[in-house]
């Protein structure tokens, strides 16, 4: 079983919703990674992505390769990506690797789901 769960946002299915679950690891990472690829490729036109960290104590040990591997993902379609978490660690990652992200990538950080939500339809306006 894995421990992230994707799932759609909205009835539109403009909106992934990315939950990471305590204990995941780069295994579920990589399998999630391929799933949303898929997900994402499938659809005509962009879809906006929430990577939901809200419930994560800490971050995996094996963080440094899933960073490496992060590169695999860019796909022409995704749109805003919200990452959703109350820990500085995750902007503090950001501003150490965003170098590593092409520059067309829209990322904002957001608190909790409804200010990311909020941030979507500012953006969506």
């Amino acid at each position: 079983m894995s421990e992230i769960d994707i799932d759609w946002g909205n009835v539109e299915e403009t909106l992934l919703i990315i939950t990471f679950q305590t204990g995941w690891n780069f295994e579920d990472y990589s399998e999630g990674l391929k799933k949303l690829q898929e997900i994402v490729l499938s659809k005509p036109h962009d879809v906006h992505l929430f990577f939901d960290f809200q419930m994560l104590k800490s971050v995996p040990r094996d963080l440094p390769r899933i960073i490496n591997h992060g590169h695999n993902f860019m796909i022409d379609n995704v749109g805003l990506i919200v990452v959703i978490t109350s820990s500085s660690v995750w902007t503090k990652l950001y501003r150490s690797f965003q170098h590593l992200l092409p520059s067309h990538v829209q990322l904002e950080f957001a608190d909790n789901t409804d200010v990311a939500y909020a941030l979507l339809r500012e953006r969506m306006s």
